[in-house]
């Protein structure tokens, strides 16, 4: 049982005299870490935020990201805020018992002494109205401002996230010393369900604050394209020569690769044993290349480089006139052995003709491609940027094209972030 003695030693404890209590805040940190990056990977489903669909269970990522998360979520949006928070909390709630003291309790007693029970009795329950807000303050802030978040009604930044700390801790910091102070004015003795409550409402909040942040700063870095600014790491998956998918990388280690399916709009988590390599690049500004416009006139080699991308297409695509061996014939020799390991054309052709997809795509979904003009890069060797339409999905690509005996073939080929063409 907690005497008021007790309780006013526990609070000189925490807030006056001691800080000690500091040491325990690295046996919260792993805990945090864990909680906000439950957060980072378990709400999205489609490119939407589906709180129906979380999945709370436990992901393959290595221990150093759960404490990294942690350290960082901690020293960047709790400690500052939160002590800042509880502090100013502090001060307004002793000023406001003070005045209680010196004023209210004055009027309750003239009340009193007046037989004025009825305004007595509205007066004790205004009182123990504002006490019961007060406690449950936290709960109405955090959904309050998670509200606000979640309707893009304010800015979800590292500004904002810093406010929306300062006012839950602050509201937390209410909430426990307006309980302490309407314990001991009232001499309250059996004191340890409440306190349990109290515990019990923190640890709640303190869950969904980390949590909702962890979402929120996943959602908007992905919806955004960026998140303060930060760049994003972009990563191409090859489960084989014909199989890839583009990610927005989260997290990779020696079992799993964690990442932001940009075609599925969803987090996927695949074994790296599964996985025949791996490509990753930078976000960067969204670049713009000039489109190619047959009407406009340009160099000549640009309409022969261009007849490649064009054949390409036509010979892989277009299934009234897929061949391989034409299409084999777009590529470099390096390309073809070094990318397709020589694979022939037979083989190609019945790989064709059982999956009907081209990297994991129905070949029926394609609609269309827009090329821009050919761009020099010196040594006879020029980049095309295309772009491929597809019916759920549009694709950016890299070609550089190379002369071999004579004619224009295609180099490399890679994935690469979304541009922009410009006339």
């Amino acid at each position: 049982m907690l005497t008021n003695t007790r309780l006013s030693q526990i609070t000189r404890f925490f807030f006056e005299k001691d800080h000690k209590y500091l040491l325990l805040i690295p046996l919260f940190v792993y805990p945090i870490g864990f909680i906000y990056t439950l957060g980072l990977f378990t709400i999205f489903d489609g490119g939407t935020l589906n709180f129906l669909n979380i999945n709370l269970g436990f992901f393959p990522i290595s221990f150093n990201y759960y404490l990294i998360n942690g350290i960082y979520y901690t020293a960047v949006f709790l400690l500052l805020p939160g002590s800042i928070g509880v502090i100013f909390a502090r001060i307004i709630v002793n000023n406001t018992a003070a005045f209680y003291d010196k004023k209210i309790k004055r009027t309750l007693v003239k009340l009193r002494a007046f037989n004025r029970n009825k305004s007595y009795i509205c007066f004790c329950s205004l009182l123990r109205m504002c006490t019961l807000i007060a406690f449950f303050l936290p709960i109405f802030s955090i959904f309050f401002c998670n509200n606000l978040f979640f309707n893009d009604v304010v800015s979800f930044n590292k500004s904002s996230q810093f406010i929306v700390n300062f006012v839950l801790f602050f509201s937390i910091g209410v909430s426990f010393f307006s309980l302490n102070a309407f314990i001991i004015s009232n001499n309250i003795i059996s004191t340890i369900y409440i306190y349990a409550l109290f515990i019990s409402q923190t640890f709640f909040v303190l869950f969904i604050g980390i949590f909702s942040h962890g979402v929120l700063t996943t959602y908007k870095a992905i919806t955004d394209n960026s998140s303060d600014n930060r760049e994003l790491k972009y990563a191409q998956i090859f489960y084989d020569e014909n199989k890839k998918a583009s990610y927005i990388k989260m997290e990779i280690n020696s079992d799993v690769f964690i990442g932001f399916n940009v075609r599925t709009q969803k987090i996927d988590v695949v074994p790296i044993d599964k996985i025949l390599r791996i490509e990753t690049f930078n976000k960067s500004p969204e670049q713009k290349h000039r489109q190619f416009d047959e009407v406009i006139s340009f160099a000549k080699h640009d309409k022969k480089i261009l007849e490649t991308v064009r054949d390409y297409y036509l010979f892989r695509l277009n299934k009234n006139m897929a061949d391989s061996r034409k299409w084999i014939n777009t590529f470099t020799k390096t390309y073809y052995q070094n990318e397709i390991n020589l694979m022939s054309p037979e083989v190609i052709e019945k790989a064709w003709e059982k999956t009907q997809t081209y990297n994991s795509i129905a070949v029926d979904d394609f609609l269309g491609y827009d090329t821009s003009i050919p761009i020099s890069t010196g040594d006879m060797k020029f980049n095309v940027y295309v772009i491929e339409y597809w019916k759920n999905d549009t694709i950016y690509l890299l070609m550089q094209m190379t002369k071999e005996n004579g004619i224009w073939k295609i180099n490399k080929l890679n994935t690469i972030q979304s541009f922009r063409f410009y006339k």
